[in-house]
């Protein structure tokens, strides 16, 4: 008799549906910074007053999970000295498939071709050099190293310009306000930071006359992408990402998000200083 194959085929049939719909149902795993490693607003820092971590990322992460009825886990990377290792340590969790989403720029498919990258940037960071108004305007990189630069990550400013052969001398200090406060005062003459991070800082402290972007181009800007690896699973997910971030952008939720989780650094900064 065929009827005894037809109900086996079935029943696998069922079975396998049941299995799909219940891994469908697993969590977005989401790959975070080490809550040891130095903050990079709005993107990303851990709140050690709360103990969770914060940001744009963060944040983010949360809205694509919710918006498709799942549960957002956070993965923590390992511990980062600077940005670039930050995204090293974020995009190796996908490779050994601890995380299934990460934010990163899409030049490193190039380096890992086991991840794939999202159609549309999420966001992009832009270097600009931020000058105090009392400092000449300057025309090539080579300046700076005659001059005294402030930072709160400074390391990646040293290698940004390191890769230019231009050797800066950058005093580090704890947070983005007291680094564009130096400049206002005149205490320093230059930082170089993200455009969108001194364009909200001069317009929320009123520092128009007292500081400005220089017109000197100082770096590319990069895009960053939602990244995930090749598991099929996520490679489905990630359209279905695609779909919401573009729909994101078009209501300008993105701009939403970088400026609130701004507001929420700086009012609550003291609880991202390093881990105890």
């Amino acid at each position: 008799m065929i009827i005894k194959p037809i109900l086996v085929l079935l029943l696998q049939a069922a079975l396998a549906l049941t299995a799909q719909q219940a891994y469908g149902q697993q969590p977005l795993r989401f790959a975070v910074d080490n809550r040891h490693s130095d903050p990079i607003p709005p993107y990303s820092w851990y709140n050690q007053c709360k103990k969770v971590h914060q940001g744009f990322n963060n944040a983010l992460y949360k809205k694509i999970a919710a918006d498709l009825s799942l549960e957002a886990k956070f993965i923590e990377a390992g511990l980062a000295e600077n940005t670039i290792d930050m995204l090293n340590q974020s995009t190796a969790l996908l490779m050994e498939n601890k995380a299934d989403f990460a934010l990163a720029p899409p030049s490193f498919i190039q380096q890992r071709n086991q991840l794939t990258a999202g159609e549309k940037p999420v966001t992009a960071t832009s270097p600009v050099l931020i000058l105090a108004a009392s400092q000449a305007e300057i025309t090539e990189v080579k300046q700076l190293e005659k001059l005294n630069g402030v930072g709160v990550n400074s390391a990646d400013a040293v290698k940004i310009l390191k890769l230019q052969n231009v050797n800066i001398n950058v005093n580090k200090v704890g947070s983005i306000k007291e680094a564009v406060m130096h400049l206002a005062r005149g205490e320093q003459d230059y930082w170089l930071t993200d455009k969108f991070i001194a364009q909200y800082l001069i317009n929320d402290l009123g520092l128009q006359s007292k500081v400005r972007i220089s017109k000197l181009k100082v770096g590319t800007s990069i895009g960053l992408h939602i990244m995930t690896n090749q598991q099929p699973v996520n490679q489905e997910r990630l359209q279905q990402i695609d779909q919401l971030l573009a729909s994101y952008h078009q209501n300008g939720y993105i701009e939403y998000l970088k400026f609130r989780v701004m507001q929420s650094w700086l009012a609550n900064k003291d609880c991202a200083n390093s881990a105890d």
